[in-house]
């Protein structure tokens, strides 16, 4: 029972950080970047401490997976924040729940899985859900909110690419894998980051400073301990319940303490997404599931 209310609590704070990234005065590929930088430095100490300081991890030939879905991560959180910076935190939040939705498509294509009939059932809801979505926002609120919705797509497409990619990644420890793969989403993003914006966060105010910095260290570094530790205690199918806490939080939050507001077609592409994706992973085993430590 402890380690479920460990496992709460640790998606209750994933939960929080559309209201982390709403309080950085910088742009969505700005955050993500130094979100990186940081888990790189705290995952990359953990590991070394973990492993007394030996940096002999072998690849086995997969440091160009590994390199790919580094910056596979930095686009994934990148597309994500801009969702959150152009509509509301519910709107991005439900768009990136479509990812399992958007693995169970690709998983024949890419990993030639047989994926049983009854799961094309929760992508064709999904999708209607992803209509009323869009629908209500085209309606109400128009251009802004409707590029917002496509950057929170964009940010599932490359979130379910990551948990491709990260399947083919074998005999690598869940944790050093991690560490690879922030560690080249620093290196392969830093041309960008730098050509385009320069290093700003020097410059930042101190409400700024303080929460990117819990971003990176809290979300992304302790959370990250007590998550892989509690994956491998919890049941899949308890996993893929407690997961939900996450959007739940974000929506809640939003409305609260950001003063959204869901509308009758918002709740109704809410629902049909979130209760056809949690269908579909707790109806059998899900690519969604497996090795899914860089999804927060």
């Amino acid at each position: 029972m402890l380690d479920k209310l460990k496992f709460i609590l640790v998606m209750a704070v994933f939960g929080t950080v559309g209201l982390f990234v709403r309080n950085i005065d910088l742009e969505p590929g700005e955050i993500s970047f130094y979100r990186c930088v940081i888990a790189m430095v705290v995952i990359t100490t953990i590991v070394l401490v973990r492993r007394r300081g030996d940096w002999r991890i072998p690849l086995h030939g997969q440091w160009l997976l590994i390199l790919v879905s580094g910056l596979v991560l930095g686009l994934n959180w990148m597309f994500l924040f801009a969702a959150y910076k152009y509509t509301t935190i519910s709107n991005g939040i439900l768009c990136y729940y479509m990812a399992p939705i958007f693995v169970l498509i690709l998983s024949p294509l890419v990993l030639k899985e047989k994926i049983p009939l009854r799961k094309y059932f929760f992508v064709l809801t999904a999708l209607v859900g992803m209509g009323f979505l869009v629908g209500a926002n085209l309606r109400q609120v128009g251009g802004r909110h409707l590029i917002g919705l496509g950057f929170g797509i964009l940010s599932a497409v490359f979130y379910a690419g990551l948990i491709l990619l990260v399947k083919k990644i074998k005999n690598i420890p869940s944790l050093e894998s991690t560490m690879f793969q922030f560690i080249s989403a620093v290196v392969t993003m830093f041309p960008y980051i730098f050509m385009t914006y320069g290093i700003r966060a020097f410059h930042m105010n101190m409400r700024s400073t303080v929460f990117l910095l819990l971003l990176g260290l809290l979300h992304t570094g302790i959370c990250y301990i007590f998550y892989f530790g509690l994956l491998q205690k919890l049941k899949s199918d308890v996993i893929a319940i407690y997961c939900y806490m996450d959007p739940i939080v974000s929506i809640l939050l939003s409305i609260i303490l950001l003063g959204d507001r869901l509308n009758l077609p918002q709740i109704i592409g809410g629902v049909l997404i979130l209760g056809s994706t949690l269908l579909s992973e707790i109806s059998g085993e899900s690519p969604a599931l497996e090795k899914a430590e860089t999804d927060k």
